[in-house]
């Protein structure tokens, strides 16, 4: 498979990133809540490219910060597969593509040639645009590739048919879509997130924030998730407080199901997630009347710097998690995220709140 051949050539040194560690909904259990860029999923990549018909569908992504970070375009196959292509309010390009059983190792660096071309039913009479590339692999079959704001990049992705990607003469091809639409699509969404940023968040539940007051936590600012899928959001509600994002989920679970079963796929998530090295310290399992509570706290580091502040390098983060279920079956999941710096004053978010719940528990 051209893929694999492209996936042993191109391969440059391991490096360990974590771009992606608290996100994705739909590739793990209740993930908690940095609003990073997604571990986008899989392109078609074969040497006949099959073109999308779909529509883009577009979404914004906020950051650690609880700013617009990137909104993401997803364009859809016939065979199934996506190719995603995420820009900035700086006009920054991000793609990733991915390759079913490519055999990428995950935090590896690859060495690629990039090229947009015309395709043949356009002649192919055009200089392509051609520019060297070192990409990251997310996981085995996903690779990230950081374009920066390069005004010439984006004139030629607005008006090329396909992009290749090529290494040691295997080379692998993927038909675009209309990328002069998407591409307006993308920077109305950024200019959308940013005024939703300024504007209204969804409301939450007077208990929820008298929980939160009750637990010490000032200043809460509600974040808005309008522009994330419902079935993609990391949480139900979701705020920021001080230097740390905090959100919650609750969802009733089928009989049998267990704290530590339930916990445990949500860490095997976070894990998953994480391109460098994750490690959760989990603690003791307590039963206050009705509700059987856990805490955890979980770190993605990738060891290379302080701060993130590198291309194509993101923070190292830190979050405190508070598991509960009750004897009902509802499951709860509390977050507070932070930079590494700063997870002490994760843990005590979280511990604060620990201990309001497990007093109401306790009186019941």
């Amino acid at each position: 498979m051209a893929a694999q051949s492209l996936a042993k050539s191109a391969s440059y040194k391991r490096v360990y990133t974590t771009g992606t560690f608290f996100s994705a909904i739909s590739c793990c259990l209740l993930p908690a809540l940095a609003f990073v860029l997604l571990a986008l999923p899989p392109a078609h990549a074969t040497n006949e490219p099959r073109r999308t018909t779909s529509a883009p569908d577009v979404r914004a992504i906020f950051n650690i910060e609880g700013r617009p970070g990137f909104c993401l375009a997803e364009h859809k196959y016939d065979d199934g597969k996506r190719l995603v292509i995420a820009v900035s309010p700086r006009k920054e390009i991000n793609l990733e593509v991915s390759v079913p059983n490519a055999g990428f190792i995950k935090g590896e660096q690859y060495d690629l040639n990039l090229s947009l071309e015309k395709g043949a039913e356009n002649g192919n009479r055009e200089k392509p645009f051609s520019r060297f590339v070192r990409a990251i692999a997310l996981d085995d079959k996903s690779i990230l590739l950081q374009m920066g704001s390069n005004p010439k990049f984006r004139e030629a992705l607005a008006n090329k048919d396909v992009l290749a990607l090529e290494a040691a003469g295997e080379k692998i091809a993927f038909d675009l879509p209309d990328m002069a639409l998407t591409l307006e699509k993308l920077h109305d969404c950024n200019r959308k997130a940013i005024e939703t940023k300024s504007g209204k968040a969804k409301v939450m539940p007077e208990k929820l924030m008298a929980l939160l007051a009750a637990s010490g936590l000032n200043s809460i600012e509600p974040l808005p998730m309008d522009n994330i899928p419902a079935e993609e959001r990391p949480s139900d509600y979701a705020w920021k407080t001080g230097r740390l994002l905090g959100g919650i989920r609750e969802r009733m679970v089928r009989e049998n199901k267990s704290l530590a079963s339930l916990s445990g796929l949500y860490l095997q998530g976070l894990k998953k997630r994480c391109a460098g090295s994750f490690r959760a310290e989990t603690g003791k399992q307590e039963t206050f009347g009705r509700l059987e509570m856990m805490s955890v706290n979980a770190e993605c580091v990738s060891g290379k710097r302080k701060g993130g502040k590198g291309k194509g390098e993101a923070p190292d983060l830190a979050v405190a998690l508070l598991f509960y279920i009750t004897d009902a079956g509802r499951f709860t999941v509390f977050t507070h995220e932070s930079l590494l710096e700063n997870k002490d004053e994760a843990a005590a978010a979280r511990d604060s709140i620990r201990r309001v719940i497990t007093k109401l528990a306790s009186s019941e």
